[in-house]
């Protein structure tokens, strides 16, 4: 752990470094952007990629280059396109930097994917996933789980953090996956629409304001999102940071107001670019986002509470 938190602690100093300390630069006015730009992001009709999809769009309109977002439902495959500098920046959250790319876990072991050195381009958003049941289900709180017997469906998605996020959830009311039955899928959609209709009983991977989750808890029975408090219950928060230790429990401030005031779980995130990118692309772009501010913010929620100049400062703070 000590040797993971160093170089996580490294990771945030090069970031200040590549962000904050360019102001000698040119300025973005005086600067000539390049032709194109590719990110790679998570699927489509997530949060994420809808949230990229509105910068990018105003990015384009503003400097002239040709923005390009491409969907990639598997994380390790981004790492690895990334590290082959196939794409500019991607989409992801820091949780995987700290707790698989850079320690070379599960699918992030090869040498196509990783570990090499990133660096964070900017933030943008505050992940709070929730975990979720269809608002049906007997259980109405995460302490009902272990009742239910080994029958109970949960959806494994199946990206490299899938698995330890499935094994966290179960540490804190103590009980493993050996405890229950696991239902897998590929795709963030799928692991909610799995549990919308019928197919799974419950997912850890609930984002309130995408519009996937929005157009799921519109069905029939609903959805019901299960808190995950560390403060009324402390071991078991301890318990699950025993295989997630760089993530915390962030409170869902968006989405459906039924959503709205419940503790989930996350890290923060935002667009990763390989350490050697081109730094007065990564300064230029940065400042004329934040000098078109005003015309970003409206575009997306997150946009107007993450991605600004005092949200990056507070989390490398």
């Amino acid at each position: 752990m000590k040797k993971l938190v160093t170089k996580w602690h490294m990771f945030f100093i090069v970031l200040l470094a590549c962000t904050f300390a360019l102001s000698g630069l040119a300025s973005a006015a005086d600067y000539k952007f390049p032709k194109a730009l590719k990110i790679s992001t998570p699927a489509l009709g997530s949060n994420s990629y809808n949230l990229v999809l509105a910068w990018a769009n105003k990015l384009e309109e503003g400097t002239g280059m040709k923005v390009r977002l491409l969907p990639e439902n598997s994380v390790s495959a981004k790492y690895g396109n990334l590290k082959a500098k196939r794409f500019d920046l991607m989409q992801d959250t820091f949780g995987y930097i700290a707790n698989w790319m850079i320690e070379g876990k599960t699918g992030f072991a090869t040498e196509k994917t990783g570990p090499f050195p990133v660096r964070l381009f900017w933030q943008n958003q505050s992940m709070t996933f929730c975990l979720f049941v269809r608002g049906d289900s007997p259980v109405q709180t995460i302490y009902d789980i272990p009742k239910q017997g080994k029958s109970f469906r949960m959806v494994h998605w199946t990206v490299p953090a899938g698995f330890e996020i499935l094994q966290a959830t179960l540490a804190w009311i103590g009980k493993t996956t050996d405890d229950v039955t696991l239902v897998k899928t590929n795709s963030y959609p799928g692991s909610v629409r799995m549990v919308a209709e019928g197919k799974a009983d419950f997912a850890p991977f609930g984002i309130p304001p995408a519009s996937i989750f929005i157009e799921a808890a519109a069905n029939p029975h609903g959805l019901r999102i299960l808190s995950l408090d560390p403060k009324n219950d402390p071991q078991g928060a301890k318990l699950f940071r025993e295989y997630l230790p760089t993530y915390s429990f962030p409170v869902n401030m968006a989405g459906p107001k039924e959503f709205q005031g419940v503790t989930g779980w996350g890290p923060a995130g935002g667009l990763i670019c390989h350490a050697d990118m081109d730094t007065d692309l990564v300064y230029n772009t940065i400042k004329w986002s934040m000098d078109n501010f005003g015309e970003l913010a409206p575009l997306h929620p997150f946009i107007k509470y993450y991605m600004n100049a005092g949200a990056n400062k507070a989390t490398f703070d």
